[in-house]
């Protein structure tokens, strides 16, 4: 039995390649930055079915709780922690040897006229243990560790599109309650310009046509404003998806931030050059590689090596069993497999490469929408919107002084309503592609609401 232990013992090195530390776990250093409370299992956190405890924003949502919320309570950055953690294990479960077999036999049982039991044959025990050949656990620990670096690089860009997300998301809302604020204001302006309507059309000095004219503009005001409420309420119930779904707060506590010019294409290159989007294309390629390697080391067939020993029960005699098994590649020798492997690299090749085009198509229609609506705030913000105001205010005070008509009142208001309307539309646009561009980028680029 000795001897069969030494043997066993020797057999250990046969691979090649020692024995080498894999973590268990995912450091908060090599994931993806997030929350605190996003850390995989070594910050801390444990996956649990408890109910969470329904978030309340009773003075305003701001956007760093809204940040907060959708990086802790994302159901798809949870799953993904857990994912994180299962191939955590697999990678310590590729870097363990295959376990030895033991084999107990007892043969010859009753050679004699009658069953005399096992005391008449011989027992024989044999432990087994297969070797190894061209590097397989290495090649195992390699495709593993490649798989948690790819789900690593995964996690960091669905958490950074997640943040761009909630960023879209929440400017969204706020677009649409300032839409909100901005109706009901135009229906209150209307409702007080109505009594000096009335004043004129009772002193004789307007007809009664200004009066029906403006109810259909009170009335068409009143439409816009349940339409914005409606706007208003759906923004807020989209954003309250990323966590919970439930809209526990009344407004948002934000404003927007300034117009920011982009820049530089090739600049944009090469910032997305070292992003989490690039990292994970990477990474994806080395899934592929490993592989290759994992394949090429199957075609080296494992062996087995036996060692034990025999009791012969009449004589008590003991005896040494060896043995030496090696498969025979006849039909299989792998070549397929490794055929196969060697493909999908290839795929993972030309996959990436397409990736890489459509990045560098996506940052230039991403360049040329923020130039616009750039062009477009800043020509607004230069003065337009206040002139427009300036217009629409004096007309409307000159109307109730008989100066101006009511049609003149009525322009001056859509002009100034538009471009307002148009102001907002370009601001809206101009920080989705800021937030898309984000995504892309793995990083803030302007300054969050």
């Amino acid at each position: 039995m000795v001897f069969g232990a030494a043997l066993l013992a020797a057999c250990t090195s046969v691979d090649g390649a020692g024995s080498r530390p894999i973590p268990t776990r995912v450091s908060a250093d090599a994931g993806p930055p997030s929350a605190e409370s996003q850390q995989p299992e070594s910050a801390g956190w444990r996956p649990t079915s408890a109910p969470q405890k329904v978030l309340r924003f009773d003075e305003g949502l701001t956007w760093e709780a809204t940040l907060l919320a959708a990086l802790s309570r994302h159901p798809e950055l949870l799953a993904a922690q857990a994912e994180l953690e299962a191939l955590g294990a697999e990678v310590t479960a590729a870097g363990r040897r295959p376990n030895p077999t033991l084999n107990v036999q007892i043969e010859d049982i009753g050679n004699e006229a009658s069953f005399t039991g096992p005391s008449g044959g011989q027992t024989t025990v044999i432990l087994t243990h297969t070797l190894e050949r061209g590097g397989k656990r290495a090649a195992r620990e390699q495709y593993s560790e490649a798989k948690r670096e790819a789900a690593i690089a995964s996690f960091a860009v669905r958490s950074q599109t997640i943040r761009s997300e909630a960023r879209a998301r929440f400017l969204g809302a706020l677009s649409a309650q300032e839409d909100l604020e901005l109706q009901t204001s135009l229906h209150q302006q209307i409702d007080r310009f109505h009594e000096a309507v009335k004043t004129r059309v009772e002193a004789g000095k307007a007809s009664g046509v200004d009066q029906q004219q403006l109810s259909l503009l009170a009335t068409n005001a009143r439409l816009e404003r349940q339409a914005a409420e409606s706007r208003a309420r759906t923004s807020r119930l989209e954003l309250a998806q990323l966590w919970d779904g439930r809209v526990e707060f009344d407004r948002l506590e934000a404003e927007w931030p300034g117009a920011a010019a982009p820049p530089a294409y090739r600049e944009l290159l090469e910032r997305w050059a070292s992003s989490p989007g690039r990292i994970r294309l990477e990474r994806e390629l080395a899934i592929s590689e490993a592989a290759v390697q994992s394949a090429t080391s199957e075609r080296r067939q494992d062996w087995a090596l036996s060692a034990g020993f025999r009791k012969r029960e009449q004589t008590n005699d003991w005896t040494a069993v060896v043995g030496f098994d090696v498969p025979i590649p006849v039909f299989d020798a792998g070549r397929s497999a490794l055929e196969a492997a060697r493909a999908r690299r290839r795929q993972s090749i030309h996959q990436m490469e397409g990736a890489l085009r459509e990045a560098r198509g996506t940052l230039g229609a991403l360049h040329g929408a923020l130039s616009v609506s750039f062009d477009a705030l800043t020509s607004l913000q230069q003065g337009a919107l206040d002139e427009a105001r300036w217009l629409y205010e004096s007309v409307r005070d000159g109307y109730g002084q008989g100066r101006f008509e009511l049609l003149q009142v009525i322009e001056a208001q859509k002009s100034y309503f538009e471009l307002l309307t148009r102001h907002r539309l370009a601001q809206s646009q101009h920080h989705s592609a800021w937030a898309e561009l984000e995504s892309l980028l793995g990083e803030p680029s302007v300054e969050v609401p």
